[in-house]
């Protein structure tokens, strides 16, 4: 998911309605974990974001990897990033990519991948930042428009 701050802001206490209205072993309650963390990125709440990355999908045993798991991984890795959290950044982002790339996620794949190109670049890596971006926008097959821009943007 991909939005932009101002369009995001007053969506935070709507998306935590939906996510309360689920019921907590649901897909649904995973996936509006995944979109409250991506909202509080967005608004003012965004020191809390890495919360519902937590609280939301973890790979159950048993249970194959999911488009979920991956943006929740690639959201954590951003949560964690602006945290000053680096190491535990790069995991998250290690892990999306490998995860989106096992299950043939494209935008998972594209997410982590721009994820990890903001991490080299933050870290003065920014022929390594270049190079992950480039290979982000290789990937145009079955991205949504906004998960696009984004790749753009990085």
């Amino acid at each position: 998911m991909v939005a932009t701050a101002g369009r995001q802001a007053g969506q935070y206490s709507l998306v935590r309605r939906a996510a309360e209205c689920a019921g907590t072993a649901s897909g649904g309650w995973r996936a509006a974990q995944v979109w409250l963390g991506f909202a509080a990125q967005f608004s003012a709440r965004s020191g809390r974001s890495a919360r519902p990355f937590h609280r939301g999908p973890r790979r159950r045993r048993g249970r194959p990897p999911s488009r979920t798991l991956t943006a929740a991984l690639a959201g954590r890795a951003s949560a964690l990033r602006i945290l000053g959290r680096a190491a535990e950044a790069a995991g998250d982002a290690h892990r999306s990519l490998a995860l989106a790339r096992q299950i043939g996620d494209p935008a998972g794949e594209l997410q982590a991948l721009a994820e990890l190109s903001f991490q080299a670049y933050y870290a003065g890596h920014h022929d390594e930042a270049v190079r992950l971006a480039w290979q982000a926008g290789q990937i145009t097959a079955g991205i949504p428009g906004a998960t696009a821009r984004y790749c753009s943007y990085v």
